[in-house]
């Protein structure tokens, strides 16, 4: 494992992830730097924890929440495979209610718009 640290500017620009980012998951627990100066208080984030962000970013573009992903940093992957399949039924189901919901309004805006042309030919009569 590679001990090099990385102030959090370095480490935001290795990830592509802004320091606002960083500093709000390290309040909420999900990044803790792996050092702390005691003099400065500054922190520095191991280099390895690079690949941390990256799994974060990829687990939040899967619709997980922020406490669903520290629970799920902390799983291995065969613990993740079952987490990924709930996801995965979770937003099959919010596809369907969606469906639904689109298919509703293009019917309103179909007899809508039905309406109105009828309406228009009535007048230009």
């Amino acid at each position: 494992m590679d001990d090099e640290l990385l102030p959090i500017g370095k480490l935001s620009k290795q990830a592509n992830i802004s320091t606002d980012t960083l500093r709000y998951y390290d309040d909420i627990g999900l990044l803790k730097p792996a050092y702390i100066s005691g003099e400065s208080g500054y922190r520095y984030y191991a280099a390895a924890q690079v690949e941390t962000l990256a799994k974060i970013k990829e687990l939040k573009s899967y619709g997980f929440s922020l406490g669903d992903i520290k629970v799920a940093l902390q799983k291995d992957e065969a613990s993740l495979v079952e987490l990924y399949q709930k996801k995965y039924w979770a937003l099959l189901q919010e596809k369907e209610k969606l469906q639904k919901t689109i298919d509703q309004l293009a019917e309103k805006i179909k007899t809508h718009q039905e309406v109105h042309f009828n309406e228009k030919n009535f007048i230009s009569r």
